[in-house]
């Protein structure tokens, strides 16, 4: 029996070799043609995708964050929380939770602007035939940005400063609060900015001029009050002293206005305290009465006296210096 089956165990594996070969070759074929399909179909992508530009990432990007936004939704409800920060129990601090389900859906609904918006800017070069060509693709690229950017900056910043708000006592939260509207208030002069394409600050700001007309009106309204409180301290003062008035030229205005300030928030303060307003947040804002008044005044002093000097300027005739020798007669006379 073992000398019969040797023989058969041979035949039987004969049998199977070219199956086992045929089986090879066809995973091979395979293999090359598939190679070769996905090279022809990665050659005909590259193709595409250097076609369309280098602003082509910005709408396969929002689709792929659109796609992951979707697939989030799927696995949230209406009552879903999502913690920050993200530990799970045991942790020692406090956590701010937020609704998965309205973030989410806000989340969408920037990105599917910002396709919407990103397909107008992918296509600027059809639109370089019209005058509004140019100034439509800049608007769409910075419109895109601004809706990809703004509402998950926001988000981080609350989620930060409203963390930060827990960890901190009772009396930190007014100095952190000031604080931390900074970065708030960055975000939302950069959004302007990025709709306007211009700074709103700086040197070539578009409030640029309208901060230095502030400025400079308020120092000139701060020098006729210091000037006008100095001058009236040397008559009084020659009065009490029968010794005649020192005219000064361009005086030193910041003692009078410190001195001006301290008594009006002293006075000021004290009235609040007599009223029963004795909390230190109260006392705070009755403080801030007196600077914000002067400022205010010395504001609209500046911009009338500049105003009156400009009036002034205007009706003076000036006579161009090649008629200069047809006015020498009467100055003569």
């Amino acid at each position: 029996m073992s000398q019969t089956s040797t023989p058969a165990e041979k035949r039987v594996s004969r049998s199977d070799f070219p199956d086992e070969v045929l089986r090879i070759i066809i995973e091979q074929m395979v293999g090359s043609i598939v190679r070769q399909l996905l090279g022809k179909i990665g050659t005909s992508l590259k193709r595409v995708w250097s076609k369309l530009g280098n602003e082509k990432f910005w709408p396969v990007a929002i689709v792929t964050l659109l796609l992951i936004s979707e697939w989030l939704k799927m696995g949230v409800n209406p009552l879903t929380l999502w913690n920050f920060p993200p530990v799970r129990g045991g942790s020692p601090f406090p956590h701010l939770s937020l609704y998965a389900a309205p973030l989410l859906d806000n989340m969408i609904t920037s990105l599917i602007t910002g396709l919407g918006i990103s397909i107008i800017y992918c296509s600027r070069k059809n639109l370089e035939r019209f005058w509004w060509g140019e100034l439509l693709g800049g608007l769409s690229r910075r419109l895109m940005m601004l809706s990809l950017l703004f509402y998950p900056s926001i988000v981080v910043w609350f989620s930060f400063a409203a963390e930060g708000s827990f960890l901190l006592p009772a009396w930190a939260q007014t100095p952190y609060w000031l604080g931390a509207s900074y970065p708030l208030g960055a975000i939302v002069f950069r959004s302007f900015e990025t709709i306007l394409g211009k700074r709103i600050f700086g040197k070539q700001g578009v409030l640029t001029p309208l901060i230095n007309g502030f400025f400079k009106a308020g120092a000139v309204g701060t020098q006729m009050i210091g000037e006008s409180l100095i001058g009236n301290y040397h008559v009084v003062y020659s009065r009490v002293t029968s010794r005649p008035v020192e005219a000064l030229v361009r005086p030193n205005v910041r003692p009078a206005i410190v001195s001006l300030l301290s008594f009006l928030a002293l006075i000021s303060m004290t009235f609040a305290w007599m009223l029963g307003l004795t909390s230190m947040t109260d006392l705070f804002y009755v403080f801030g009465v007196a600077p914000w008044g002067f400022v205010v005044t010395s504001v609209v002093l500046g911009w009338r006296k500049k105003r009156r000097d400009s009036e002034e300027e205007k009706q003076v005739t000036r006579v161009p210096r090649r008629l200069w020798s047809k006015f020498r007669f009467f100055s003569v006379l």
